[in-house]
């Protein structure tokens, strides 16, 4: 599958506007965490690249085009589905949140005395 394709796809998906733009800029931006969003969208631009190269009729061409196409964005989205866990992608809201290791946690609570200590004007002094 020529790299132009799936370039040409994703350009044509975002330049719709609406919706389909908004998702992945969100995603680029940080504004929105959720791995289904991705996932989505990635799918998304797939399906709409695909339907360009069977419109208006389908070739044998852009059948295998096409399935190149989702072959493609299979094998790079399924490890990052495997690796981020299916129910945490598809239901977040089952799984379980990540555990913080002790050290993580015990450099949080010391960061959170110290923006507290600055904030009422009291300064620790250390030798």
């Amino acid at each position: 599958m020529p790299p132009r394709e799936r370039q040409s796809a994703c350009f044509d998906y975002l330049s719709l506007g609406g919706i389909y733009s908004q998702g992945p800029i969100s995603l680029l931006g940080g504004l929105n965490p959720r791995p289904f969003v991705l996932v989505a969208h990635f799918f998304m631009v797939a399906l709409y690249g695909i339907g360009r190269l069977l419109k208006p009729f389908p070739t044998p061409r852009g059948v295998v085009i096409g399935w190149q196409l989702l072959m493609g964005a299979c094998a790079i989205i399924l490890p990052i589905i495997r690796a981020e866990g299916i129910v945490a992608v598809f239901a977040p809201y089952l799984s379980r949140k990540p555990q913080v290791p002790l050290a993580a946690k015990k450099h949080q609570q010391d960061q959170d005395q110290t923006e507290e200590q600055t904030e009422s004007g009291v300064h620790k002094k250390t030798n």
